[in-house]
């Protein structure tokens, strides 16, 4: 009774198994160059709204302030 378990539960983890790697077959996609896969991202990745508010501050801004390494050693 025991072997027939571990007999069945082998079986299923194949069956799921081989059904992930179809599915995994069929979203793999290819891309001409790196931009691209950096787009493909960029149009389904959601910034957050306080991150993409930082951001848009810090680009009104302008440049970053130095650090103060920098501004010690001209």
């Amino acid at each position: 009774m025991k072997q027939r378990l571990i007999n069945e539960s082998k079986v299923q983890a194949d069956v799921q198994s081989e059904q992930m790697g179809r599915e995994s077959a069929e979203r793999s996609l290819e891309f001409e160059s790196a931009e691209s896969v950096i787009r493909y991202d960029a149009a389904r990745t959601v910034v957050p709204p306080r991150l993409r508010e930082r951001l848009l501050r810090v680009v009104e801004k302008g440049s970053a302030p130095r650090p103060w390494w920098k501004r010690w050693f001209r």
